[in-house]
């Protein structure tokens, strides 16, 4: 008779846990802020989150930082954002508004540029 146990490992298959996704797993936000001659587009998921207008001459910096803000709060693991130029905005303001994204904890930000 043997002394010793014997144990056998057997490798299970991946069965589904209930564990919640982690949030590397979850869609992508794809959070963008489009800058217009007219102002501000903000979509997320590709769908519009605010269309945010300019006062006169000068872009609403303001309200885009509240959407911002608002979406931060809602995500706040999200750090990504794509900032669209068309190609007749100020360069300061694109300038302004990655440093808006840099405020509100958007370090990872893509620039693009659109043919308007």
């Amino acid at each position: 008779m043997d002394d010793h146990a014997r144990i056998e490992v057997r490798q299970t298959p991946n069965l589904p846990s209930d564990d919640p996704v982690p949030e590397d797993q979850e869609e992508k936000l794809n959070l963008q802020v489009l800058i217009k001659s007219g102002g501000y587009t903000v979509s997320k998921k590709n769908a519009v989150v605010k269309e945010i207008e300019s006062k006169g001459d000068e872009y609403d910096i303001e309200t885009l930082r509240e959407v911002l803000k608002q979406v931060v709060a809602e995500h706040p693991s999200n750090r990504e954002i794509t900032v669209t130029s068309e190609d007749r905005v100020p360069y300061q303001e694109l300038i302004s508004v990655m440093d808006l994204c840099l405020e509100q904890k958007l370090d990872a930000i893509s620039v693009a540029g659109v043919d308007a």
